[in-house]
């Protein structure tokens, strides 16, 4: 080093120049990652899934039978039709004592689910989950005719 100057990593006064990239510079804009002086962290909260009082028990836990009754569902037997829970409890085989169901996000991808294969082995129909809203209501219905609701997954 020549006597004399200072060294080019060397900021002004001969501090370091990573103390002097932190330094602040009138008229200057701050770097994104620099946090401002005597200000607080935003801190990200998670927000809910949905809207506080959408749950099916918490919007009308009195007629949520005949909410249930008026919900139409896809299934594994049905095709293009949708069927009621009273009709699929008609159409279920006698040994069966739960109501199956599989949650998705459209009708190609639940029915390509492994979870479903020992059901079809056994010819059991399942409910296709596919509307937002069935979800919501077939999640809070335990039961419905005396008959368990049950996931496959």
């Amino acid at each position: 080093m020549i006597p004399g100057t200072t060294p080019f990593w060397s900021g002004p006064g001969g501090e370091s120049a990573a103390r002097a990239r932190t330094e602040e510079v009138p008229g200057a804009k701050r770097a994104r990652h620099q946090a401002v002086p005597g200000a607080k962290r935003a801190r990200h909260r998670r927000q809910p899934s949905r809207p506080a009082g959408t749950k099916l028990e918490e919007v009308d836990p009195t007629n949520r039978t005949k909410i249930a009754e008026r919900l139409r569902f896809h299934t594994s037997e049905s095709g293009d039709e949708q069927i009621s829970l009273e009709e699929y409890i008609d159409r279920m085989k006698e040994n069966q004592n739960d109501i199956f169901y599989i949650i998705g996000q459209s009708i190609a991808i639940v029915s390509a689910s492994p979870s479903l294969i020992t059901l079809r082995k056994r010819g059991v129909e399942v409910l296709y989950e596919v509307d937002p809203v069935n979800q919501l209501c077939v999640q809070q219905l335990k039961e419905f005719g005396g008959k368990k609701l049950k996931s496959t997954t």
